[in-house]
């Protein structure tokens, strides 16, 4: 048994840890704010806050009615279902028109579609052997054709109708911590999965585990990684393009002609390695990676398959248009601070 004092000790310190994973996630803005207010602390300079921080929020994705590709039903007759008898093909179907059956979450349903690509192959290879009825063969190809026509919208439905996918790109409150808590190496395999149950027509069929795809799914519910970097990506943005006019007065002002400039070069080299380099710098490495190894994989799934083009185009606008200009921020902004740095080593 476990007394009152044992329980709310054990309750104060899970409620302590969780508000230290969260804190840690809101680490890196409290860090970009710090960094603003001591460099307009000591340069007695005014960032443009007012005119680039902004309330961070992620676009939102369309509705997922906008999304969903509707799907004609494949209807086969009873005599037809009963000559399946010999296969378990006709034991997948029973199941899936069941009242359980006809409720299953887009991934349960991708599932189950992709098993029945699968039941085909298997039981027309058991027809062909035993020299089955030549029309229930031919109705069997048919059906597998008409399945097969319709896989790429069976997989789109699954990717843009599952909270666990939706809530990985879009529903992050936070931002990355460059730590294990980010939880990167799982969810690059989670993505690596994804892109591995898509193919074309023309390819084999690939045969999608049940156990593992529900494994990966609950990494992306859980991490939620990559919406953290599309919106650390945009706060850093918007914090260094506060901050680069307060270096580019700077420049104009201390030209280090005397000791006294130079001194201020020295504490604004301080400033660099403890506010930004130790802090942003450090988190912006992480995400460099990030994305270095996500990007391609998500890309791929934009670039070569039947998603929504509204759905495409949120994922390009932060994959491509945001971190570019996270980039472009990032370039300028240690530009700025080489040509504080060289000013005195010119001397």
């Amino acid at each position: 048994m476990i007394h009152r004092n044992n329980l709310t000790t054990i309750l104060i310190a899970a409620a302590t840890i969780a508000l230290s994973a969260c804190s840690k996630h809101h680490q890196l803005e409290s860090d970009l704010a710090s960094y603003t207010q001591r460099l307009e602390d000591f340069t007695e300079l005014q960032s443009h806050s007012t005119d680039f921080i902004k309330p961070i929020s992620l676009a939102p994705l369309p509705s997922k009615s906008e999304l969903i590709y509707s799907i004609a039903p494949t209807n086969i007759n009873l005599r037809e279902f009963n000559a399946f008898n010999a296969c378990t093909l006709n034991t997948l179907i029973a199941e899936r028109n069941t009242a359980l059956g006809k409720m299953q979450l887009p991934s349960s349903r991708f599932i189950y579609e992709n098993q029945l690509l699968t039941e085909f192959d298997k039981c027309l290879e058991f027809l062909n052997n035993t020299q089955a009825d030549k029309e229930l063969i031919n109705k069997l190809e048919e059906l597998k054709s008409i399945k097969l026509a319709q896989y790429s919208k069976v997989w789109s439905n699954f990717i843009t109708q599952s909270n666990e996918i939706t809530r990985q790109i879009s529903g992050a409150s936070d931002y990355i911590t460059a730590s294990s808590s980010d939880n990167f190496f799982a969810t690059k395999q989670a993505f690596t999965y994804l892109a591995k149950t898509y193919h074309r027509n023309s390819t084999p069929h690939i045969s999608v585990s049940s156990k593992e795809l529900e494994r990966h799914m609950q990494t992306l519910e859980q991490s939620r990684l990559l919406g953290r970097i599309f919106k650390s990506q945009i706060v850093i943005t918007q914090y260094l393009n506060a901050n680069s006019p307060i270096l580019e007065k700077y420049l104009d002002i201390n030209k280090c002609e005397n000791v006294t400039q130079e001194n201020d070069i020295a504490i604004m080299r301080n400033i660099f390695t403890l506010f930004f380099a130790q802090k942003i710098q450090a988190v912006a490495g992480e995400l460099n990676k990030y994305m270095y190894h996500l990007r391609p994989i998500v890309l791929s799934l934009v670039e070569h398959t039947n998603l929504p083009p509204a759905y495409s185009a949120y994922l390009h606008h932060n994959l491509e248009l945001e971190h570019s200009k996270y980039k472009a921020s990032m370039q300028k902004h240690i530009s700025l601070w080489q040509k504080i740095f060289a000013r005195c080593d010119a001397r």
